[in-house]
């Protein structure tokens, strides 16, 4: 298949499913009608496109190639009837859990296909983590800019313990964090996830190189094509300490070594803001300031001091230095730095 037709596809999929998007923050009580036409729409231009997987003969006749959406509360949002529905038949301790707020964020995932069309999934233990990111980068690519996979074949030819199974509708998927995966709708499927905490210092560290990787790859001019870390592991690790969460002596040492890291950036952050003579104000002073805070250009999450553009919005300093011209109003603080500390010496390692 020419690499111009399918790109082509992948933009005309993306037009639909924007515009069906569009209608569903506006009329959300058709959102379910909404979805059935994008469903008709997507079946009219559907692309050949086989998946060869364990089965010599696993083939699929079409693929819908569409955006992901991700952090939608649909466990809230009237919006979503269907996906709260079968959210509902889960037992408690796999459903969302909003009352633990950040203690939510990442370290495991639930992932349910809410149907009626099924899903391919395609996964490798993160044993093989570094493997598998070798060959996308001799290819030009990494998991953060790249939307698509080696092949199989290539994958079980490095040796690399590879699994590809398909999620028909109704049926869950846990994905443990930091394990490698693709997925692929096959026809129109509706399928939601959302994170799981597993409190211990395994899932925590693998959260920590994950951010690692991810803030580690190099910036490029256009930020669009730079993808950061979706977890705000800051707050996270802010948040253990301040809700006085349970810890063993090993989960101490690597909480406390990342507080470290973090209190050594904000006080960097709060210099540079000095330095450049800009009014440091309460987050309490401010109206409206998000519980997670990203910068608007590049998206990266912002912790403890967020300066706000003169246009309105959060700017990292990173991206603001990049236009040094401009004026910053006020750089946001959102704990004074005392209270860090203190909160940095109540982490007590026998």
């Amino acid at each position: 298949m020419p690499l111009e037709r399918f790109m082509e596809h992948r933009k005309h999929i993306k037009e639909i499913a924007s515009e069906t998007y569009k209608k569903i923050m506006k009329d959300g009580k058709k959102a379910e009608d909404h979805l059935e036409e994008l469903e008709k729409k997507l079946e009219d231009c559907t692309l050949e496109g086989p998946f060869q997987g364990q089965q010599k003969n696993f083939c699929k006749p079409v693929t819908y190639l569409q955006p992901f959406a991700t952090n939608i509360n649909v466990t809230k949002d009237e919006k979503f009837e269907r996906a709260r529905r079968e959210i509902g038949k889960l037992p408690e301790c796999l459903k969302p859990n909003g009352a633990e707020d950040l203690m939510h964020f990442g370290a495991g995932s639930i992932n349910l296909n809410v149907g009626p069309g099924s899903c391919l999934w395609i996964s490798c233990p993160i044993e093989y983590f570094n493997t598998v990111d070798s060959m996308l980068n001799q290819r030009g690519g990494s998991w953060t800019k790249s939307a698509v996979w080696p092949l199989v074949k290539d994958l079980r030819t490095k040796g690399i313990f590879v699994e590809v199974y398909e999620q028909m509708a109704g049926d869950m998927v846990y994905v443990g964090f930091g394990t490698p995966h693709w997925v692929q709708s096959v026809g129109f499927a509706d399928n939601i996830s959302w994170n799981i905490v597993v409190p211990t210092v395994n899932q925590l560290a693998t959260a920590a190189l994950i951010h690692d990787y991810h803030m580690s790859e190099p910036r490029p001019e256009n930020v669009a094509n730079w993808k950061p870390p979706i977890m705000p592991l800051e707050y996270m690790i802010w948040n253990m300490v301040i809700k006085r969460k349970e810890m063993d002596g090993e989960m101490k040492r690597a909480v406390k070594s990342m507080l470290m890291r973090s209190l050594a950036n904000a006080a960097a952050e709060e210099a540079y803001a000095i330095v450049k003579t800009c009014p440091i104000v309460n987050l309490a002073d401010v109206p409206d300031v998000p519980a997670v805070a990203r910068c608007y250009p590049c998206d990266r999450v912002l912790f403890n001091y967020l300066p706000v553009h003169q246009e309105g919005y959060i700017i990292c300093f990173q991206c603001y230095f990049k236009r040094d011209e401009e004026k910053l109003v006020h750089v946001v603080q959102r704990y004074e730095m005392k209270y860090l500390v203190e909160l940095f010496d109540s982490v007590i390692i026998n």
